[in-house]
């Protein structure tokens, strides 16, 4: 679902780790796309809603939280010639290899920025003026501080993407440990990183811990079965891959119908990358980061992005939910009980949806929105309803 705002609220400076990167010398897109072998093919989700959520917005400086292989900042690029700057963030290595070759048909892309190196070395060798692509290592929860260190005094933007959830690339990589339907080491971090795992996760948390986790971010109703036979398969020794966390779940694999392992795959991967955290704790700093007539777009794939990117903008634009009110999400959010001063206004108040030609552009896998995700598109999600902040 894709949801678009216009937002200032105040800021909170937010810090998580990062991995070291080196710092990678400036290439004009001339250069970068000389040495590439050749950009990636695949379509970006909800790509032509994406362009549509941003029409008619002045574009000058771009972010985009969720970068990936820079399929949609790649084509708000040569949507929006007026575009002068495009932060594209991602905590994964690899993605930011493929959108440096895909951003390089657009405009130049600078050097890999790490928020662990001084920002004052940050930009060195970069033009002063110019269309230009700055990929940034690191999660969307640090937009804001990291934007104001590479802009300074003129650290507001016209607009933000957030494409959440996981990657069809990331899915596509066995050694990610994100697909029940591959084998694969049982790793499931976005930053590829040994730091928790899912791995870790099924391996030392308790009974009671594992069945919570796939209950509330899993939504699954036999969360207590799963948990107990996860424990006793484990005892006889460690669960380290994919398909020995299928087999411990068990349950049959009908056509047609969702896979026995989605719920708690998907639960394990919220869980080890803190993803809802994240949404929650981002979409203020976004608000803040955007100009007058600015815009905020986020694309969500399952229900517990949805109500929480759904309810956080409400809250954003003055409002309160409605319905759902003994929902768990509304605690994390902590939404008024009357409305308060709206700091946006939303632009749309219903999901967009995909487009018929989106299953035939992306082809079936495993995961997609909440529902047959044996059968869905690879990423199929909606596009909230949009925020924007009133000139």
């Amino acid at each position: 679902m894709l949801s678009i705002s216009r937002l200032p609220a105040p800021v909170r400076l937010l810090l998580s780790t990062t991995t070291s990167a080196r710092l990678r010398p400036f290439l004009s897109s001339r250069e970068l796309h000389a040495r590439a072998p050749s950009a990636t093919p695949h379509v970006p989700v909800l790509l032509q809603e994406v362009l549509d959520a941003f029409d008619g917005v002045e574009l000058k400086t771009f972010v985009d939280g969720t970068l990936g292989a820079a399929g949609h900042s790649t084509a708000v690029a040569k949507a929006h010639a007026e575009l002068e700057r495009l932060y594209g963030f991602d905590r994964d290595v690899t993605a930011h290899e493929l959108a440096r070759v895909n951003l390089a048909t657009a405009m130049d892309v600078g050097p890999l920025v790490n928020l662990d190196v001084d920002s004052g070395r940050m930009l060195a060798g970069l033009p002063p003026a110019g269309r230009l692509a700055v990929p940034v290592l690191s999660n969307f929860t640090e937009l804001a501080q990291t934007v104001a260190a590479l802009a300074g005094d003129d650290a507001k933007v016209d607009g933000i993407l957030l494409d959440l959830g996981v990657s069809s690339m990331q899915l596509d990589t066995d050694e990610r440990g994100f697909s029940f339907m591959r084998d694969g080491p049982l790793n499931m971090r976005m930053d590829g990183s040994d730091e928790e795992t899912a791995e870790s996760a099924v391996n030392e948390w308790t009974e009671s811990k594992l069945g919570q986790v796939i209950r509330d971010y899993g939504e699954e109703r036999h969360w207590k079965a799963i948990a107990r036979k996860i424990v006793q398969r484990r005892m006889e020794g460690r669960i380290t891959t994919t398909q020995e966390l299928v087999r411990a779940i068990g349950g049959k694999n009908v056509p047609g119908k969702k896979h026995p392992a989605t719920k708690t795959f998907q639960a394990l991967r919220i869980a080890v990358n803190g993803e809802l955290d994240a949404v929650e704790r981002v979409i203020p700093d976004a608000v803040e980061m955007l100009r007058p007539g600015g815009r905020l777009a986020i694309i969500t794939f399952h229900s517990l992005e949805d109500r929480l990117v759904k309810w956080a903008f409400r809250k954003a634009a003055g409002m309160r939910a409605k319905d759902d009110e003994t929902d768990p999400m509304m605690a994390m959010l902590n939404m008024p009980e009357e409305p308060r001063e709206a700091k946006v206004k939303l632009v749309t108040r219903k999901p967009i949806k995909p487009r018929g030609e989106e299953e035939k552009a992306n082809p079936p896998g495993e995961e997609g929105k909440e529902g047959k995700e044996g059968k869905g598109a690879a990423k199929k999600g909606l596009v909230d309803s949009m925020l924007e902040n009133d000139p």
